[in-house]
């Protein structure tokens, strides 16, 4: 089954959000592979994109590091 769903519309956001398109925001994260081939691809991170900035997987890793232990 595939969802339908889409929170920006949800959220009514759809001018800023919901869609990889110039000028909207970029919250993301960016796979090695395809998560709808083998789901074990989410764990296959190249990096992240948040407010438009790219944050590269090694930057967020350390973050992660940091901050758990908190």
């Amino acid at each position: 089954m595939v969802c339908d769903c889409n929170p920006a519309k949800f959220l009514n956001a759809l001018g800023e959000a919901g869609m990889i398109e110039r000028g909207k925001r970029a919250d993301l994260v960016l796979l090695e592979a395809n998560p709808l081939e083998d789901n074990s691809n989410t764990e296959k991170r190249t990096g992240g994109m948040a407010r438009g900035r790219r944050t590269p997987e090694a930057e967020l890793k350390k973050t992660l590091d940091e901050t758990a232990p908190r």
